[in-house]
């Protein structure tokens, strides 16, 4: 049933008969060489590092069995593995075996679940894919406030969400308050639930 749900979930709705390239044209690129060099440089041993001592020590672990205080206790013993195979995986661009397998765990959002969408997910995720999603992390928040829109006010560091709520506010209370507003203007809301 899971299966079948998630699978339906998030299965793409793309057409091959569609030009979807076409929605691009017209955008300013981003990304600048220097930013992109940043990004897609060699991962050093420090910086593996530093992810792993920033992973949680305890919480519960993916497929592997292992936790974050295992790697963190045993890093003079395992580093070596580690840290050749998180290289390879920014070398390669693949993983190697299950790094990428997660356990998922279904957490009942309401005390009486009917259905899937009672559940919220939750990803029990290898420590090594820990290791690299943080370094992929650390890389890019350097370089988010200059690639994501200004309207893009969660999530990135210096910008509240909050600024966003306030302007909707002042936008409706303009659209009651204000007659030629009224006339002249609409709120749409839409619910993306599967964001």
């Amino acid at each position: 049933m899971a299966d079948s749900y998630f699978t339906n979930l998030f299965t793409t709705t793309r057409q091959d008969h569609i030009n979807y390239e076409s929605v691009f044209e017209g955008f300013q690129q981003r990304v600048s060489a220097s930013v992109n060099n940043d990004l897609t440089r060699p991962v050093t041993e420090d910086e593996i590092k530093n992810a792993v001592f920033a992973i949680g020590g305890n919480p519960a672990p993916g497929p592997d069995g292992l936790t974050g205080a295992f790697y963190q206790h045993f890093w003079s013993d395992i580093k070596e593995s580690v840290v050749m195979e998180v290289q390879r995986f920014f070398l390669e661009k693949t993983f190697q075996g299950e790094t990428n397998h997660t356990n998922l765990c279904l957490t009942p959002k309401v005390s009486t679940s009917k259905s899937m969408s009672d559940f919220r997910p939750i990803a029990l995720c290898n420590v090594n894919y820990k290791i690299i999603s943080k370094i992929l992390v650390g890389r890019l928040q350097k370089h988010l406030s200059s690639i994501v829109s200004e309207n893009q006010a969660a999530f990135i560091p210096g910008r509240n969400i909050m600024d966003n709520v306030i302007m909707a506010h002042e936008m409706l209370h303009s659209l009651k308050a204000r007659k030629r507003w009224a006339n002249s203007y609409m709120v749409v809301k839409t619910n993306i639930s599967e964001a």
